[in-house]
């Protein structure tokens, strides 16, 4: 079994140097913040989530989304590949993929924006349809159950994916306990240094 490295909260896999999932760990010299941060830029324009709260003390509204996640299964073990998927969704550009692993991995010390985190597990086979979903705020305060539906992935651990993948889809939550409604949208690539796996 091989596991490529990275940082945090996810393992650093393709980015614009080239470099691809299932990379040495040897092979990486310099993984500082600083070098990290030189190697993958997360970008999020507004208008890459539109998602919109109408029950809850949150939001009202996300206009970014940030993707990435875990892969699993897809090299030496066998098993049938599948993806944590992770999303995070805010109004703020969070433009260096270590701060969106910040709010990603609940560290409120490190992570100030208002932000929703989304994950969601399934076959990558599977990846276009209808999904399980939990979904949180950074430390953890609110934590609901929702509806994933990705009606567009591009698999980001693909050889035949020149860039990092993309997923689109949208989100639904309808919760008593406690009272949450959000409906959205959502479009964009996945962050290259948002993603990682067990090959």
């Amino acid at each position: 079994m091989r596991i490529v490295l990275g940082s945090a909260l996810v393992l650093a896999a393709c980015g614009d140097n080239g470099a691809k999932p299932g990379v040495d760990a040897a092979a990486i010299v310099d993984v500082s913040p600083d070098a990290f941060d030189s190697l993958y830029h997360c970008d999020s324009p507004p208008g890459t989530a539109a998602l919109t709260v109408t029950t809850g003390a949150i939001g009202p509204r996300y206009a970014r989304v940030f993707a990435g996640g875990i892969s699993a299964g897809d090299g030496d073990t066998g098993a049938t590949p599948n993806l944590e998927l992770a999303l995070l969704f805010t109004n703020d550009d969070l433009s260096v993929a270590r701060h969106v692993q910040a709010c990603m991995a609940h560290d409120a010390t490190q992570c100030t924006a208002n932000t929703l985190i989304v994950h969601a597990l399934f076959a990558i086979a599977d990846a276009v349809n209808t999904h399980d979903a939990t979904i949180e705020t950074v430390g953890g305060t609110l934590s609901v159950h929702g509806t994933l539906e990705i009606t567009l992935y591009q698999d980001p651990f693909a050889t035949s994916v020149e860039a990092t993948g993309r997923v689109a889809g949208s989100l639904h939550v309808d919760s008593t306990t406690p009272a949450i409604a959000l409906d959205g949208s959502f479009d964009h690539s996945f962050c290259g240094g948002l993603l990682g796996g067990v090959l």
